[in-house]
C-alpha cells in the first residue's frame, strides 16, 4: 500500500513538472502562451514570499563561520538557516535555492582551500538538507559516484584494487574517501599531468561531485536536463517581459538571482549521457552569461516604451554601467508613474466636479397603483372609457376631464374624408369589380370549350360502332 502511495506521488510530481516547464497559456511575466523555462521569472516564491518561522520543518539550522579568516570560535560562529528538499522532480527553484544558501552561506565563509575539504562538507550539507525521496534519490546517487571513481581511476591506480578493497571503496563514501587520500606515486589515467598528490586528490574529488550530480539531474530537470541551460538562459533572453505594477528595480534583481541560478544547472550534454569531464570544465566557462547577454535579458524585459527610449539616448545603453542603466529606467518608470498620477487625478476631478443632476436622468415618478391605494378607485373614474369598455383598471387611472379618449372620438365624429380618398377607394372597388368580371367571363367560357369537346368525343365514338 505505501509503495502505491509513492508511486501515486511521483507520477503527480512528475504532471506538475510536465506542466511547469512547457506553458500552454499566457502566465504573468511571459511575452506568450507557449514557453519552456525550469525557472519561472514571476514565480510563486517572488509574488508570495512567506516568512519561515523557528520550527518551520522546511528549514534547517546550520552553524557556519561569520569570517574566513578567523577561527571556529563561538564569536565567530552563527547558524544559517537552508531550505529542505523532500523531493526533487518539479521542484527545481527550491533545490537550486537550496543549493545557493548552501554554497554561498555554508561553504564560502568556511574559506576551504582545497578542493577536498570543500567536496567533503558540501556532502555533508547535502545530506541535512534533504527529507523524504530527496534522501534516498541523494544515497542511490553517491553509490553511482562511488563506482564510477572506483572504477574509472582507483582500479587502474592503485595495486591489487579487489576484493575487500573494492567492497570497502563501493560501501560507504568514507571509505571511498580514504582511499582518494592517500599518498599518488602516479599521476593518474587518461594522460593527465598532475603536480603532486594534492593536486590529485582535489581532481578525483571534483569527479565525485561532479559524478553525484549527473546522478541527481535527470531526476530534478527531467528528460531534457542535457539542454535545460540552453532552455534557461534563450528563456530570460526571449520571453519575458515586467509584469505591471512590479518595479524595474525587482525586475532586475531577480532577473540577476536567475542568472546566478545557472551556475548550479546541468551542463550540455548528449541527451541520455552524462556530461563528461571535457564538458564539466567548458560549463565552467560558459555557466554564466557574458555581460552584453545580460545587459540583452533586461533591456528586452523592458516594455517597448522604455526600449523606444533607451534606443533615443545619446549615451549608449549596452555600455552604461549596471547604476546607470537602472537610473534611466527608474526615470521613464517614474515620468510614467507621474502621468497616470495625473490621468487618474483628472478624471476624480471630472467626476466629481458633475452634479447629480448633470450624471443621470431623473426618472418619472411612479404613481401608486389603485390597488395599493384603494382611495385613487374613488377620486378617478371616467364615464367615457366606462361607455367604450375599457378595463376597470383604464376607467379608474384618470377623470373624466382628463381622457383623451373622449377628444380623439370627438375628432373623429366631426371629420369628413377628402375626396382623393373617396376616389381612391372607388377606384380600387372598380378595378376589383372589372377582375371578378374577367374571372368568371373566363370560367364560362372554359365549361362551354368542356361540353364542346365532350359532344364531340361522343359523336366520334358512335360513328366508329
Amino acid at each position: 500500500m505505501i509503495k502505491i502511495i509513492q508511486q501515486k506521488k511521483l507520477f503527480q510530481s512528475q504532471q506538475t513538472f510536465r506542466k511547469m516547464v512547457r506553458t500552454t497559456q499566457k502566465e504573468k511575466g511571459h511575452l506568450s502562451d507557449r514557453v519552456v523555462y525550469h525557472v519561472k521569472f514571476a514565480s510563486e516564491m517572488l509574488l508570495n514570499p512567506v516568512k519561515s518561522e523557528d520550527n518551520d520543518p522546511s528549514y534547517v539550522k546550520i552553524p557556519t563561520r561569520l569570517s574566513a579568516t578567523e577561527g571556529d570560535t563561538r564569536a565567530n560562529t552563527t547558524n544559517v538557516k537552508v531550505r529542505v528538499v523532500d523531493h526533487y522532480e518539479g521542484n527545481v527553484e527550491w533545490v537550486l535555492e537550496s543549493w545557493m544558501e548552501i554554497q554561498e552561506n555554508l561553504l564560502a565563509p568556511m574559506g576551504y582551500t582545497r578542493t577536498s575539504e570543500n567536496v567533503k562538507k558540501w556532502l555533508l550539507y547535502m545530506q541535512r538538507t534533504v527529507d523524504g525521496t530527496a534522501r534516498q534519490q541523494l544515497t542511490n546517487a553517491c553509490r553511482l559516484a562511488r563506482n564510477y571513481i572506483a572504477g574509472t581511476h582507483l582500479i587502474h591506480n592503485i595495486p591489487n584494487f579487489q576484493g575487500n578493497q573494492m567492497s570497502m571503496a563501493l560501501l560507504t563514501d568514507s571509505g571511498l574517501f580514504s582511499f582518494m587520500d592517500r599518498d599518488w606515486d602516479i599521476p593518474g589515467p587518461l594522460d593527465l599531468q598532475f603536480v603532486d598528490t594534492e593536486a590529485y586528490q582535489d581532481f578525483l574529488y571534483e569527479e565525485y561531485k561532479h559524478a553525484v550530480l549527473n546522478g541527481l539531474f535527470p531526476t530534478i530537470f527531467g528528460e531534457s536536463y542535457h539542454k535545460a541551460h540552453a532552455d534557461q538562459v534563450n528563456y530570460l533572453q526571449r520571453d519575458l517581459i515586467k509584469p505591471y505594477g512590479m518595479d524595474v528595480e525587482k525586475a532586475f534583481r531577480r532577473i540577476d538571482h536567475l542568472i546566478s541560478m545557472l551556475e548550479y544547472f546541468p551542463p550540455p550534454s548528449f541527451r541520455g549521457q552524462p556530461a563528461t569531464m571535457r564538458e564539466w570544465e567548458l560549463f565552467k566557462i560558459t555557466k554564466i552569461p557574458r555581460e552584453d547577454v545580460q545587459r540583452d535579458m533586461k533591456y528586452r524585459l523592458l516594455p517597448s516604451g522604455y526600449q523606444v527610449k533607451l534606443s533615443s539616448l545619446e549615451a549608449d545603453y549596452e555600455k552604461m554601467t549596471d547604476m546607470k542603466f537602472l537610473s534611466e529606467t527608474q526615470k521613464f518608470e517614474q515620468f510614467e508613474k507621474n502621468e497616470r498620477e495625473k490621468t487618474e487625478k483628472k478624471r476624480k476631478d471630472s467626476a466629481g466636479s458633475k452634479t447629480s443632476s448633470e450624471k443621470r436622468i431623473p426618472k418619472k415618478k411612479r404613481t401608486e397603483r389603485p390597488a395599493q391605494n384603494p382611495g385613487l378607485r374613488e377620486d378617478r373614474f371616467c364615464r367615457s372609457c366606462k361607455n367604450a369598455g375599457m378595463p376597470p383598471h383604464v376607467c379608474s387611472s384618470h377623470n373624466q376631464k382628463d381622457c383623451k379618449r373622449k377628444d380623439r372620438d370627438a375628432r373623429r365624429s366631426n371629420s369628413k374624408p377628402s375626396s382623393s380618398a373617396g376616389s381612391r377607394e372607388f377606384k380600387l372597388m372598380a378595378r376589383e369589380l372589372k377582375l371578378l368580371k374577367k374571372q368568371l367571363k373566363e370560367s364560362r367560357s372554359n365549361k362551354k370549350r368542356k361540353r364542346a369537346d365532350s359532344e364531340s368525343s361522343e359523336e366520334s365514338g358512335d360513328e366508329s360502332e
